[in-house]
């Protein structure tokens, strides 16, 4: 049996061909529903371990921040999957990194999928057809990550109607539209998104700074983000298919203040004082991929060519003028990546009961981590200027792979694959071979057991000090200073489903990671005389734990609860005294319920309640007293003790992250009430409550030192720890035209 990746594009390119010419469209549009459809074989059945596949209305129900149905955020709600921060569209699979994740649209990779630092991800939803969401027992065509991969597809283009949607929300509005440009032959779907969080605060920063003004104060900001997608099918008379994708989004983000003089200044030069700051941060994720696909023989034979990448620039500028000066100075860091590619793909049933799948690809990597430069004018003096030297760095990989699929009539079938993936930078060179298989084992024809294997390589790293994946983080080689990063995950599971309809499954599973790059102790990429091979140091890290979930409907009302166990430990020479640590993201326990009601036949209400232990982070928990000196042969005493109060003395840590924030939990509600026009177009109304409950989940905790009573002799000297929060309550309403 052929893979569902082949089979699909097989099945969908034959009813193309065949409905190309007929005068009945309606039957073409029942049809390819129909394939989407079968295209989920039973999970029972099925070797896939530790996947989902969510469809484009599992994504647009699910409750999430300012009514943005967002594909990352849907995926939070499955076990062995942490959002990070609250709020974010981080993804940690199973003890992994953000940077572990592999998203694919339409098999072309994209390196940065956040808006706003992560509030959003950039694909807009309702462009989506669905999402194939694997967190082990990769196939053997998957590779470049080791945590999770993320594979879209954008809705086909309709070749005989022109349809589409338009949502406005609160803080951003979409349209998606398909049209044929060729009735039968050719056909297009676009889709684009702008947020309008700019204009709206816009006013309200006027109004600001219209009672500042006679204070001589001015504050700057401002935001926005875009993205767009195409995608042009086409059918050959030949049979053979072709497909364009192409994608963009852009990020603009700017903060600063402004001082001037003003009629109330006594300065001599009041009438010249000037001095504006201002922070500049943007960035641009894109790709284009071409594809050609076509029948041969009983199997299917695919061909990719894409380019992709990602870049962002961040720019701090100082304008100051007065009488005597005139000087303006701007620093700026910039970074990126980019990505050329070509992939082969043939599968063939060999029997009935065997089938093959085989491919190559080939990719040019060209990597920017880090480039400074800095310029100063000055009208009195010579204009000065410099870069950091960029550090440009091309690499080279190279893979193939194989697949078995044997599916016996027999009461178990197997997937077994082998990848080869090579790597060339700088006259270093890898190989590294992969090997994956998963087995099913019937029980009964409502319970299975399912074993799975599967190792996987990465040859490029985020690193970051934050608890965001923010778009300053490089991506760096650093399969060119050392070990590649490498993943074993090792999985078994138990699958059943009941005669009442109730769906159950669980897994255990055990990974271990070597080749983990962090910063060194005092290190960020904010040190601009130090190299980032010089920045970053290796180690190692393993992970384990348990995914639970049960599924059920009842009537109107579906259910479904999840339960994640996780432990996630880190080990690096160079860290932490060299014992092991937790992770960051170090959850033990997550709980997800998701219900939804049909209430009435255009009524539906959802909810989503969260649970998850607090994350990890790093705190001074007590302070000792600080010696005359910071150690021997230090050749500068400590100033003296102050005269009022008492020195509060040295930060102590027991270790890296040594602190568990408290747990998290939130409910999220949605009421979806869908209609219909007089002239014929429907429309939705999408009500939600974010955090409905109000409850202030932990975002960081702050250290304070507060003085209290006289504090004469340092008596009356207290360590205070303070809780942050960040996101309340937010309601939430959108409406979505559909014509």
């Amino acid at each position: 049996m052929i893979t569902a990746r082949f089979a699909s594009a097989m099945a969908c390119a034959a009813l193309i061909a065949e409905a190309w010419g007929q005068e009945n469209s309606d039957t073409v549009t029942t049809r390819l529903d129909e394939v989407i459809v079968t295209e989920q074989r039973n999970f029972l059945q099925d070797t896939k371990m530790g996947f989902h596949s969510l469809s484009a209305s599992e994504i647009l129900r699910m409750p999430v921040i300012f009514g943005e149905p967002d594909v990352v955020k849907a995926l939070h709600a499955l076990p062995g999957v942490s959002a990070g921060m609250e709020g974010f569209s981080g993804l940690y699979v199973r003890g992994g990194e953000n940077d572990q994740n592999l998203f694919l649209l339409d098999r072309l990779p994209l390196h940065n999928v956040s808006h706003l630092g992560g509030i959003f991800s950039t694909f807009n939803a309702y462009s989506l057809q669905k999402a194939d969401f694997y967190k082990s027992a990769f196939p053997a065509w998957i590779g470049g990550k080791v945590a999770s991969v993320t594979d879209m597809q954008m809705r086909r283009p309709d070749f005989f109607h022109t349809r589409g949607t338009v949502t406005l929300g609160l803080i951003s509005g979409s349209a998606f539209v398909t049209t044929p440009l060729r009735k039968g032959k050719t056909a297009l779907a676009a889709s684009l998104r702008r947020t309008w969080l700019d204009a709206v605060t816009a006013p309200a920063l006027a109004i600001i700074n219209a009672s500042k003004k006679g204070d001589g104060e001015k504050t700057i900001g401002g935001y926005s983000f875009t993205d767009a997608s195409l995608r042009l099918d086409h059918i050959w008379r030949s049979g053979l298919t072709s497909t364009l994708t192409a994608f963009i989004a852009h990020d603009s983000f700017r903060i600063g203040e402004q001082r001037f003089a003003t009629d109330n200044d006594d300065t001599d030069d009041a009438d010249v004082y000037n001095r504006k700051d201002l922070t500049r941060l943007k960035w641009t994720t894109y790709g284009a991929i071409a594809s050609l696909s076509a029948a041969v023989g009983k199997g299917s034979l695919s061909t990719d060519l894409y380019l992709t990448g990602s870049s962002s620039r961040q720019s701090e500028t100082i304008d100051f003028t007065n009488s005597d000066v005139d000087e303006h100075s701007t620093t700026s860091n910039f970074n990126s990546i980019t990505e050329t590619g070509l992939n082969e793909a043939w599968g063939t049933p060999m029997s009935e009961v065997l089938g093959l799948n085989v491919g190559m690809s080939q990719i040019l990597r060209r990597y920017n981590p880090d480039r400074r430069e800095l310029i100063r004018i000055d009208k009195n003096e010579a204009t000065l200027s410099s870069a950091g030297r960029p550090d440009r760095v091309n690499a080279a990989e190279l893979s193939a792979y194989g697949e078995l699929e044997w599916t016996p009539s027999l009461p178990f079938s197997l997937t077994a694959g082998l990848r080869m993936q090579s790597y060339l930078c700088r006259g270093r060179s890898r190989v590294m071979w992969e090997p994956r298989t998963s087995l099913q084992i019937s029980l009964s024809e409502n319970a299975s057991l399912k074993l799975g294997y599967s190792r996987s390589s990465q040859f490029m790293q985020q690193v970051s000090s934050n608890y965001i994946s923010l778009p300053t983080d490089s991506w760096l080689p650093t399969g060119s200073i050392s070990t590649p990063l490498t993943a074993d995950l090792f999985s078994a599971g138990a699958y059943a489903l009941t005669r009442s309809g109730l769906r159950l499954s669980g897994e255990i599973w055990y990974k271990r990671m070597e080749g983990l790059a962090e910063f060194r102790e005092g290190m960020s990429l904010a040190n601009p005389d130090v190299p980032w091979q010089k920045k970053v140091t290796f180690g190692r890290g393993w992970s384990y734990g348990a995914d639970l979930t049960a599924e059920k409907e009842f009537g109107d009302v579906s259910v479904a609860v999840s339960y994640g166990l996780l432990w996630n430990w880190r080990k690096f020479a160079a860290l932490n005294g060299g014992q092991r640590f937790p992770a960051k993201f170090d959850n033990r326990h997550k709980i997800d319920i998701t219900a939804g009601w049909k209430i009435k036949p255009n009524m539906t209400l959802n909810a989503q309640w969260q649970y998850m232990t607090g994350n990890r982070t790093t705190l001074a928990l007590y302070n000792v007293d600080v010696p005359e000196q910071f150690f021997p042969g230090y050749p500068t005493p400590l100033p003296q003790r102050p005269a009022y109060g008492d020195n509060i003395g040295a930060d102590y840590y027991t270790g890296r992250n040594n602190v568990r924030l408290p747990a998290f939990h939130r409910l999220n509600l949605s009421l979806t009430v869908t209609g219909k026009l007089r002239k014929g177009p429907s429309y939705e109304w999408n009500f939600g409550l974010y955090n409905a409950y109000w409850h202030k989940n932990a975002f960081s905790v702050k250290k304070d030192n507060i003085l209290y009573g006289d504090g004469w002799n340092g008596e009356g000297w207290n360590r205070s720890f303070k809780v942050l929060s960040l996101i309340p309550i937010l309601p939430s309403v959108s409406y979505t035209l559909k014509f």
